[in-house]
């Protein structure tokens, strides 16, 4: 799916939109799918928000684009964005930003209290 496509499913729906930039190569990246997305965070998820995944395991045009657009500042990040509101600047309305590098990672419980809060 892209962006675009991501946004105005996000908006037909009332769902938010969750970015979540990740790459192969990135073990920070891989340990953080395997301990935040469990199983309660996947069900909200599904039931909040419409999931757009961007792989950067190559750095493409397309890639770079998107991690500018995002202000994206390392992998792994997730953005949980609310897209209710009139069209959102650079496809970010009211974004939380999860995970980049020094971040540290969040456990479960703390990314559904997260998700929650987005509207």
């Amino acid at each position: 799916m892209t962006s675009r496509a991501a946004l105005e499913q996000a908006r037909a729906t009332g769902k938010g939109l969750l970015v979540d930039f990740s790459a192969e190569w990135c073990p920070r990246a891989k340990s953080w799918t395997c301990t935040c997305f469990a199983a309660g965070v996947k069900a909200e998820v599904a039931e909040r928000f419409v999931p757009l995944k961007i792989d950067a395991t190559e750095e493409t045009d397309e890639v770079s684009r998107l991690e500018a657009k995002y202000g994206v500042p390392g992998l792994p990040t997730v953005l949980l964005m609310a897209c209710n509101d009139p069209p959102p600047q650079q496809l970010n309305a009211r974004s939380r930003r999860m995970g980049g590098p020094g971040d540290g990672f969040i456990p479960p419980s703390e990314m559904i209290e997260r998700m929650r809060r987005v509207q």
